[in-house]
């Protein structure tokens, strides 16, 4: 289930948007290129590692302690 209800910075993603987790999962439709993405929440481990794939999409980035994406 998806929380429509928690706070994202003020933004609530479409009732019909799919949301993707993990690392392995995020950095494959970051290179299949076939979704159309709205924003990215990433530790900022994972923000390094996937530094050139989130360049190359132009999508928003908001980096976030592990906690606080766990929460989401």
């Amino acid at each position: 289930a998806v929380r429509r209800d928690a706070p994202h910075g003020g933004y609530r993603p479409p009732r019909d948007a799919n949301l993707i987790w993990g690392y392995h999962s995020v950095r494959e439709a970051l290179r299949a290129g076939r979704r159309k993405l709205m924003r990215l929440h990433a530790s900022p481990a994972a923000a390094e590692k996937l530094g050139a794939e989130i360049a190359a999409c132009g999508v928003p980035l908001d980096v976030k302690a592990p906690e606080a994406i766990d929460a989401m």
